[in-house]
């Protein structure tokens, strides 16, 4: 299975999977393939994650899983910021960033 490092750790550490859990992530990712193709894309692994939070949901887990979904909720925010998102990485940047911080893409506005 395939899949971009950097974001294999920043949706791990998004969801609160403790990087002690890595392997055991991956492997339990691969179930969430979509599209079968072998490759892990940021959706998919968001998916996992969400997954392995239920399954494994005890305690201070739990409340951490239950304030994810405000956070992810970026693009929909009250204070009204506009986001757009990589074309590269999926991250969610402000819609009038020029590059991308996570992985240098730069937006052309036409």
């Amino acid at each position: 299975m395939k899949f971009r490092e950097d974001m294999l750790g920043r949706v791990m550490e998004a969801a609160g999977i403790d990087a002690t859990h890595r392997d055991a992530f991956v492997d339990f990712a691969a179930d969430y393939d979509h599209d079968d193709n072998g490759y892990l894309k940021k959706a998919e692994l968001e998916d996992a994650a969400k997954a392995w939070q239920e399954a494994h949901a005890d305690g201070d887990e739990a409340d951490e899983s239950e304030a994810e979904p405000e956070a992810s909720s970026a693009e929909t925010s009250a204070e009204g910021v506009d986001e757009k998102s990589c074309m590269i990485c999926d991250t969610m940047v402000p819609a009038d960033a020029a590059t991308c911080p996570a992985c240098g893409f730069a937006f052309i506005d036409a």
